[in-house]
């Protein structure tokens, strides 16, 4: 059972404190490890909790203490990381943070189909780092900017970080605070509202990748200092220190190329997937194991460890169970939604038609933009109904993003 307790200590002068949860872990055929972790649920707050709080304001007083605290990449980090708070408690504003704040991972597949083993195994086999990269890319990254695009995306980010570089070189960070609270919250609704139209949606979504890898960068120099800390006042052995660091860390690369996209493994739900498998922990267990035996270094991945390929196909195996859950999840809402709906309108029609109507009122969605009432993005067609009269049609549509299901009522003639 999880313990939760408090964590002091120093660095370069600053007291730090943590919120941390403790678990010992029994891995077959493998020695017992300690696992500590920061809460996920508590990093959905929109002002940040202390934990969030202390590994940006650590970060920042390191910066400061090496004279950068100022220069134009240093601003730029804080602003993004300052950031990641707003839009991580806004869990319908964009895909890209579903990852970390879907706080149960709901039925889980207890195993995967033999033919996505296979295929998940091949890419191990051979070492293909890219093609691991693209595999986790769906799950860590989402959509990438196309090459041409790019410019046009830069030059809209500079306007918008010039614009909190100002806030901060007026007022400090509390005035940075109040910018992005208030400007940047209304500047992302803006982008995301902008009906079918792709791009300004992507950008926004861009800007909340980029906060997320700042953030995730502080949180890992954090546990930098708590692992440390962590073994000094647990004694804790290797392969303890060895998972902390795979858990916590973003330096995890064969070849220079980190595959895991700087995801902390620690911040998704694939961790807890992992830790609740008996197949993935003794995945876990044979590597650790391994790299006690070949003598390596705690935070050092040897690119020839079999076993550590073994753990990656395993990683990727939880990420698509992870998926596959999140989608069934967000299935059965949209079902259970449009079930309410039927009970309220007894002849609206939920399954897929071929019938001009259902093109009618799908075609109705998309010429008016409509869009979601709470995060903005494009909806889609679920169902339909008709008065007595039939002079009215009552449309369900669900979100793209959030999946939130609605209603919207118009004349017959509008839907024609």
């Amino acid at each position: 059972m999880a313990r939760q307790f408090r964590l002091g200590f120093g660095v370069e002068g600053k007291a730090c404190s943590f919120n941390l949860c403790r678990e010992t872990k029994r891995l077959p055929g493998a020695c017992d490890i300690e696992y500590f972790w920061m809460d996920r649920s508590s990093l959905r707050s929109r002002q940040g909790d202390s934990n969030m709080r202390m590994c940006i304001d650590l970060w920042w007083h390191q910066t400061c203490g090496r004279r950068l605290g100022y220069d134009r990449e240093s601003m730029e980090w804080l602003v993004l990381a300052e950031l990641y708070p707003i839009i991580n408690a806004n869990r319908g504003q964009q895909k890209l943070f579903s990852d970390a704040c879907v706080g149960r991972t709901g039925k889980l597949i207890n195993e995967l189909p033999h033919s996505e083993w296979q295929r998940l195994r091949s890419m191990t086999l051979q070492r293909d780092v890219e093609a691991i990269r693209n595999e986790l890319n769906e799950i860590f990254v989402g959509e990438l900017l196309e090459e041409k695009l790019r410019p046009n995306f830069q030059k809209a980010y500079e306007i918008w970080m010039a614009k909190a570089f100002e806030a901060l070189s007026r007022s400090g960070r509390p005035g940075l605070h109040d910018f992005l609270k208030t400007d940047v919250a209304d500047f992302m609704n803006k982008y995301i509202k902008r009906g079918n139209n792709d791009r300004p949606r992507l950008f926004a979504n861009m800007i909340a990748y980029e906060a997320k890898v700042a953030f995730y960068t502080m949180y890992a120099n954090a546990w930098s200092f708590i692992t440390p800390e962590l073994q000094q006042q647990f004694q804790l052995n290797n392969s303890s220190l060895r998972f902390l660091s795979l858990a916590h860390g973003q330096s995890d690369s064969v070849n220079e190329v980190n595959i895991f996209w700087g995801q902390v493994l620690a911040l998704h739900p694939v961790i807890t997937i992992i830790l609740r498998s008996d197949v993935h922990l003794q995945t876990l267990g044979k590597w650790l194991a391994s790299a006690e035996a070949a003598g390596d270094t705690i935070d050092c991945i040897s690119p020839d460890n079999a076993e550590y390929w073994d753990l990656v196909a395993t990683i990727m195996a939880a990420a698509r169970q992870y998926m596959w859950a999140r989608s069934q999840k967000n299935g059965s809402r949209i079902k259970s939604a449009v079930q309410k709906l039927n009970a309220k309108q007894p002849t609206m029609n939920s399954e897929p038609q071929s019938d001009s109507t259902e093109i009618a009122c799908a075609a109705y969605l998309k010429e008016h933009l409509v869009t979601c009432a709470s995060c903005r993005s494009p909806v889609r067609y679920v169902g339909h109904s008709l008065n007595a009269s039939a002079k009215f049609i009552r449309i369900a549509y669900a979100c793209t993003n959030c999946d939130q299901v609605d209603e919207k009522e118009i004349e017959s003639d509008e839907a024609a």
